[in-house]
């Protein structure tokens, strides 16, 4: 692995996202019609989500530091920059070997080789590569990580919000990390436009498949209707809501694989709405591809 430089830090780009914003409007002004009523929702859609991610980075100490596909800050006890020597992790760290650096770089390589294994596989597996560093908030403690994530992460190791992923620095964070870039992707080709059952279930896929481990087994939870997953998902236990939805996506890969899996992500990415995607990715509606998958009678084609 080529030798990443952690010494300089990333140039700001607030006035990147103003320029980028300003030539969107103008573009839109001067396309044709025919191009205007084809692309100016999923230019807008693109332009708010920059706006949005300009405005979470504002919020963050000093410009981050760039490293391979990411774009990084390290972030003490009051959720603010770290001061101290960063080469030396945090105690809880302990499977890191902070040892293992090359010349000029100030992270543990072994982290920074986590962070790429992770980007790889679910960049890989989803078909999509983000047009610029991936922004990772990294926290040395818990409180940290849920003050800066505005008290939504609870008891999790993470959570993605507004395009930056925060992280709790703590053990390997392969897993938890696959588990939020599928979020960040789905978020970047579509965003506010894909079922919350839907990103959990991909995102233990992406994590179960890197490592091994999931949080909820989806054996153990009966099954639950796709119609009560994406009314009710916020309103049914953890354990529910997030087995059934693994359960959910896991017949869909068993039904499609990768293939139909990359292919949903790219509909999604043209702006194609959720359910239409999944009859062209799969040739059946999600109503007949649940019935199956719940062993009802399969309801007639539409």
């Amino acid at each position: 692995m080529p030798a990443i430089n952690w010494g300089a830090p990333a140039r700001p780009r607030s006035n990147g996202r103003f320029v980028t914003l300003l030539a969107v409007l103008l573009a839109l002004l001067l396309a044709p019609a025919g191009g205007l009523a084809r692309d100016a929702h999923r230019t807008w859609e693109r332009a708010a989500w920059n706006l949005r991610t300009w405005y979470a980075v504002r919020s963050l100490p000093g410009p981050g530091r760039e490293a391979g596909h990411f774009r990084v800050w390290l972030l003490g006890a009051d959720a603010g920059e770290m001061t101290a020597d960063p080469v030396t992790p945090p105690a809880a760290l302990a499977g890191v070997d902070a040892a293992g650096r090359e010349a000029g770089e100030e992270m543990p390589r072994q982290l920074v080789e986590q962070l790429e294994a992770a980007y790889s596989k679910v960049t890989g597996d989803l078909g999509v590569e983000p047009p610029g560093p991936v922004l990772l908030a990294l926290y040395h403690d818990r409180c940290g990580l849920d003050r800066r994530a505005g008290g939504a992460a609870g008891t999790t190791t993470g959570v993605y919000a507004a395009g930056v992923i925060h992280l709790l620095w703590q053990g390997d964070l392969r897993g938890p990390l696959a588990h939020e870039m599928t979020h960040y992707l789905l978020d970047l080709v579509a965003p506010g436009r894909v079922p919350r059952w839907f990103q959990e279930g991909l995102a233990q896929l992406e994590e179960y498949r890197l490592t091994g481990k999931v949080l909820y087994d989806p054996a153990l939870v009966p099954p639950v209707p796709w119609v009560r997953l994406d009314r009710e998902f916020n309103r049914l236990p953890d354990e529910v809501a997030y087995g059934a939805s693994l359960s959910l996506v896991l017949f869909l890969y068993h039904e499609g694989g990768d293939g139909a899996l990359r292919q949903m992500v790219g509909a999604l990415s043209r702006g194609v709405p959720f359910e239409r995607a999944v009859r062209l990715c799969w040739g059946r509606s999600l109503a007949e591809l649940d019935a199956r998958r719940l062993g009802e009678a399969v309801p007639p084609r539409e």
